[in-house]
């Protein structure tokens, strides 16, 4: 695979390095020179330092990102703490979510020598789809780094879901096209389709202006904390439907021709908060219960393969419009991908019984 900028997806400009993982998380959280395991290629383990995790990007790039960085180091610092944390670093938040994620599948790519082309890099997926970050807590005061679900191949078919442990704190991240719009009452997509083996396209919906519960079917830890935003990508007819909308008007941060982004919506399920909150509005994050670290761990492991599994078989595009073998092609290696997830759930099932 072409060494390409894991931000823009060109050949690097004044070629740097940039971590997936961030020097100051990676400091913040343990030993520097600690090494993980990243999951296995041709049957050997691949572990790896942290430090070491680095990928190609311009040199613009990266600083453009560093920005967010520093904009993101202060907010984990607060939920570690469990300080308050407002509407508007929530969003930020989720955008660093969303470059960590999409940065764990363009690096994993890379070291396990994945043939499949990557058709995205991070800068094409900060902030542009449907996204949400359930928030967990250990009771065990351990520091450390853990990442769930980056190795599996349904996550290298599609980096829906994964889950990052920071120290005793927990995140499980989902993000993908119309994925909670609907039930946030927002524009969203039902459907998605090709139109040949590269373009797809789906027909918007103006969505309904009312909250439904639950925003997202699937089993989740709880009690938690669970952030929502819905991003959307619209038409111009959408758009002159829905211009007039209070409900769009007073639960958006961006409403334009091109895209509408709602405001982040919250479930606390420890102090029974809900709602759209504003950008400056402070949530304070407190915990009711927390769990033993591995039977949460192994919980979360298994809620996220069945979210990546929901993906593939919910809000992928449907393939009926391409060319009869790669449709073959692509059902099979979909079935088989799905199939591995579920052996791993089964498995892990087994062993929480037993903790």
């Amino acid at each position: 695979m072409q060494k390409k900028c894991i931000f823009c997806g060109n050949k690097p400009s004044q070629k740097t390095k940039e971590h997936i993982i961030p020097k100051w998380l990676i400091e913040m959280t343990g030993n520097a020179g600690r090494k993980t395991f990243l999951g296995k290629s041709s049957g050997k383990e691949i572990v790896f330092p942290w430090m070491s995790f680095t990928f190609p990007a311009c040199n613009q790039c990266n600083s453009d990102y560093s920005r967010l960085e520093s904009k993101v180091k202060p907010i984990i610092q607060k939920i570690l703490v469990g300080g308050e944390v407002s509407g508007g670093e929530f969003d930020i938040l989720l955008d660093w979510f969303d470059k960590v994620r999409i940065g764990m599948w363009l690096g994993q790519s890379q070291l396990f020598g994945i043939p499949l082309e990557p058709n995205f890099h991070i800068s094409q997926r900060t902030g542009k789809k449907d996204r949400l970050l359930v928030i967990n807590k250990s009771s065990n005061n351990t520091n450390g780094i853990g990442i769930i679900g980056t190795q599996t191949p349904v996550f290298m078919i599609s980096p829906s879901c994964f889950t990052l442990i920071i120290n005793n704190l927990s995140f499980l991240n989902f993000s993908y096209e119309s994925l909670v719009s609907k039930n946030l009452g927002f524009p969203y997509c039902a459907k998605y389709k090709y139109l040949n083996n590269k373009e797809r396209t789906g027909e918007m919906t103006k969505g309904t202006g009312t909250v439904t519960r639950p925003i997202l079917n699937g089993n989740l830890a709880n009690p938690s904390i669970k952030i929502y935003q819905s991003i959307n990508e619209i038409t111009d007819e959408i758009f002159e439907e829905l211009k007039d909308s209070n409900f769009i008007r007073e639960n958006s941060i961006l409403n334009t021709s091109k895209m509408i982004k709602s405001k982040i919506f919250v479930i606390d399920d420890n102090s029974e908060n809900l709602g759209f909150i504003k950008n400056d509005a402070m949530l304070a994050l407190k915990f009711s219960k927390t769990y033993p670290n591995e039977a949460l761990h192994l919980a979360l492991s298994i809620f996220t393969l069945e979210h990546q599994n929901q993906c593939l078989t919910t809000f992928l595009p449907d393939l009926e419009s391409l060319e009869k073998d790669l449709k073959q092609d692509l059902k099979s290696y979909y079935n088989d991908a799905l199939q591995i997830n579920e052996e791993e759930i089964k498995h892990r099932r087994k062993y929480l019984a037993y903790t």
